[in-house]
Formats: C-alpha cells, sequence, structure tokens
C-alpha cells in the first residue's frame, strides 16, 4: 500500500511540474494538442485562439495547485506511515529497568568500597 502511495506522489508532482510548464507557454501547447488530436484548425480567429490558450492555462494552473497538493499530501502520509511507531512499555518492563539500575547502583558501590 505504501508503495503505491509513494508512486501516486511521484507521479502526481511530475504531472504538476508538467503542468507547470503547459501554463507557461500556452500557445506552445495548444498547438502541441491540436496536433496530437489530429486537429487542423484554420477556421479560429486570433481572439478565439487567445481565449483558447487562456482557458488552457487556467486549467493548468487549476491542475498544478490539484495534483501539488495530491502530491505533497501523499509523500507527507507515506513519511508518517514509513515510521515506526515505538511501543510503550508495560509497566513490568518499567519495574525491570528500575530494578536493573537499583542493581547497577548497588555492583558500583560495593566495586567501590572493595577498592577505596
Amino acid at each position: 500500500m505504501l508503495t503505491g502511495i509513494a508512486i501516486a506522489s511521484v507521479l502526481s508532482i511530475f504531472g504538476s511540474i508538467w503542468c507547470f510548464f503547459m501554463a507557461r507557454d500556452p500557445k506552445e501547447w495548444r498547438i502541441h494538442w491540436l496536433n496530437a488530436f489530429s486537429i487542423i484548425d484554420l477556421n479560429s480567429t486570433r481572439d478565439q485562439r487567445r481565449k483558447q490558450e487562456a482557458h488552457l492555462k487556467l486549467v493548468c494552473i487549476i491542475l498544478l495547485i490539484l495534483l501539488l497538493l495530491v502530491g505533497l499530501s501523499c509523500a507527507a502520509w507515506v513519511v508518517m506511515e514509513a515510521r515506526e511507531p515505538v511501543p510503550e512499555r508495560t509497566e513490568f518492563e518499567k519495574d525491570q529497568d528500575a530494578t536493573r539500575k537499583q542493581m547497577d547502583k548497588i555492583r558500583s558501590k560495593k566495586s567501590f568500597f572493595k577498592f577505596g
């Protein structure tokens, strides 16, 4: 599950970078999209082309924001899930640690008195 979320994060971040480049130069990308779909645009006026480019830029900016938010949230989720939570110690384990510390103190005092 974490692998899938990590892959989705990387893909959405790359998609947002691609949308950034499309929004930066919508005139060129409009031509690329028309060529990709084999559409010949001979009858559109300059105003229509500019409106299409403005719409492309707006959609790309919206997609940029959405994909960037999705990618960052997925990355944060992967990091949070990848950390292994430290289990809380039981009372028995706490008592064992306290007993060990007391025994170490007693042993160190005995060895101090032997040599001192």
